[in-house]
């Protein structure tokens, strides 16, 4: 028996969602329309990979606070859209974690591929992270990349590596677009043919990468974010299905330092703070109440 909270909002997928509930075996009632919370649930044998339940990895409990919000975080954004049909997660079987930081978003994606029969890969830019999640232990050393994640994928995709899923969570921030240009023209060589994108982040940069979606005319799909708890949000998700050929290529050489904030451009304004946002803080304050 596995324990899981999941409370859902979202007109569109309601029906959609107390199918899937039902089909997984899971316990769950109704505390608000329409919401849904999930107190526990039977995972049936026939289908093991519908669900993904992190707390099941023995990483995760070796996480510091701020990773397992991030891994919980991931995990459900995971099983809603695969409720929503937006991602095929049994059939995810190569999948990436673009901007992996130490390893939080990368762990359900691993507890994914456990189920799946699929293999992961990480990539990151920042050494200390990228140290970090190798010391972690949640993938082999030899699937963490250290580097830009745009010169990585482009370097795949010259080789010929396709991936089903790549996960870009809490992407940017971008403040004028060129960012989430730059990810849609690498991934776009990089995914399968059935592939997904999926992004998360703050409220600003969402709506950038939905800008840049629509006047690019890609496929895509937006899950607003939907409330956890009474103080926190999980963020807005899209997932993008057809990435045109109207998206430029990124340009080459890159600057190891020109998303990371080491060397900053000066016409480059800090990102807005979004409604949105849980700083680190309020984040260690609300998993100390829960204790």
């Amino acid at each position: 028996m596995s324990k899981q909270d999941l409370l859902v909002f979202d007109e569109a997928m309601f029906d959609q969602a107390i199918a899937a509930c039902e089909e997984a075996g899971w316990n769950f009632d109704y505390p608000a329309q329409p919401g849904i919370r999930a107190n526990s649930y039977e995972r049936p044998e026939a289908e093991p990979s519908l669900i993904v339940d992190v707390r099941q990895h023995p990483l995760f409990e070796g996480l510091n606070r701020l990773e397992q919000r991030s891994a919980l975080q991931a995990e459900t954004a995971l099983n809603l859209l695969g409720m929503q049909g937006q991602v095929d997660l049994p059939g995810s079987k190569r999948i990436l974690d673009f901007g992996a930081a130490s390893g939080g978003s990368t762990l359900p994606l691993v507890r994914l591929a456990e189920l799946n029969g699929g293999v992961v890969e990480a990539v990151e830019r920042n050494p200390k992270s990228h140290g970090d999640l190798v010391a972690s232990n949640i993938l082999p050393p030899e699937r963490v990349h250290l580097g830009d994640g745009l010169v990585f994928l482009n370097r795949e995709m010259a080789g010929g590596e396709r991936y089903d899923l790549i996960t870009a969570f809490m992407f940017g921030p971008d403040r004028d677009g060129s960012l989430t240009s730059r990810l849609l023209a690498a991934a776009r060589g990089a995914l399968s043919g059935e592939g997904r994108l999926v992004v998360t982040s703050d409220t600003g940069t969402m709506a950038k990468v939905e800008e840049v979606c629509e006047l690019a005319g890609c496929d895509y799909q937006v899950s607003q974010g939907v409330p956890l708890d009474q103080n926190e949000t999980l963020p807005t998700t899209i997932v993008v299905s057809r990435i045109t050929e109207t998206i430029t290529s990124p340009r080459a050489p890159f600057s190891p330092f020109e998303f990371t904030g080491g060397l900053k451009a000066p016409e480059i304004e800090p990102p807005e703070i979004s409604k949105n946002f849980i700083s680190p803080e309020v984040i260690a304050e609300m998993l100390d109440a829960r204790t």
